[in-house]
């Protein structure tokens, strides 16, 4: 079984808007510009609301709160986010199930 599957999974609202939390750190020794962070999902149609930050230099992880809206009933799977910095978008993905 993946290590990145919660058990259970989460219940959502249709046209509701939910969050959760994501946990982002810079180890570098200079700061970073996160120019988008956005929740990454398959299933049903869900709008995501990105969010820009700067990271300072050398910082300890911190939790940041990201939203979205599913506009839809059914199964939705948060993916992961996506990152982009330095003008490049990288997915980051877990496993975690959601009932809309």
């Amino acid at each position: 079984e993946d290590d990145h599957v919660l058990q259970g999974g989460v219940t959502w609202a249709e046209d509701e808007v939910a969050a959760t939390l994501v946990w982002l750190a810079n180890p570098m020794v200079f700061p970073i510009n996160i120019e988008r962070v956005a929740l990454l999902t398959e299933g049903v149609a869900f709008v995501s609301y990105p969010v820009s930050l700067v990271l300072p230099p050398e910082s300890p992880p911190r939790s940041i709160s990201l939203v979205g809206k599913p506009l839809a009933a059914g199964d939705l799977k948060l993916c992961g986010c996506v990152v982009g910095a330095f003008g490049v978008e990288v997915e980051h993905r877990v496993q975690i199930p959601v009932r809309v």
